[in-house]
């Protein structure tokens, strides 16, 4: 879905676009760059939900597919002809959220890049992510404190009709 619908402006903002440094601030990444041979474009992924949890260790999930990345023929993830990827990014200490319309027609942008660009990025306390995504007529900004990746899975999907 969000594949098809990226438009030209997809990889017109910083972290939007392959080998781009978003996957930087994400702990668990190591699988997603070996798949995708470097940070995979997240508009060109398909955008399968946001989940916002609203408990005391306040998170927002983004979840992901993509059919056929680049790194599936030689990845054991992918053996019995499995061709799809399912993966999450979990913001943990989510703070400023703030929503603006809603639309299902896939995410145009995304930026995950630290609020103090000076700051060297550290794995162990990666500082405060500025995190914006934006599709036709939505647009979801927040801060957090950490992301990692989580629920990184292979599957076979149906074939496309139609």
């Amino acid at each position: 879905m969000a594949g098809s619908d990226a438009g030209s402006d997809a990889g017109s903002e910083p972290g939007s676009e392959a080998g781009s440094a978003w996957i930087d601030h994400v702990r668990g990444a190591h699988q997603l760059t070996e798949l995708f041979h470097g940070a995979p474009a997240l508009p060109a992924l398909d955008f399968t939900g946001v989940l916002v949890d609203e408990r005391a260790d306040s998170g927002v999930t983004l979840g992901f597919d993509a059919i056929d990345p680049p790194g599936a023929a030689t990845s054991p993830l992918f053996a019995d002809g499995r061709n799809a990827l399912e993966f999450f990014l979990v913001f943990a200490g989510v703070r400023d959220l703030a929503v603006t319309g809603w639309d299902h027609l896939g995410l145009r942008s995304c930026t995950i890049d630290p609020l103090d660009p000076r700051t060297p990025f550290d794995p162990v306390d990666p500082g405060t992510l500025r995190v914006a995504l934006a599709g036709e007529g939505w647009r979801i900004d927040f801060l957090a404190d950490s992301c990692r990746v989580e629920g990184l899975r292979s599957y076979r999907a149906a074939p496309e009709f139609g």
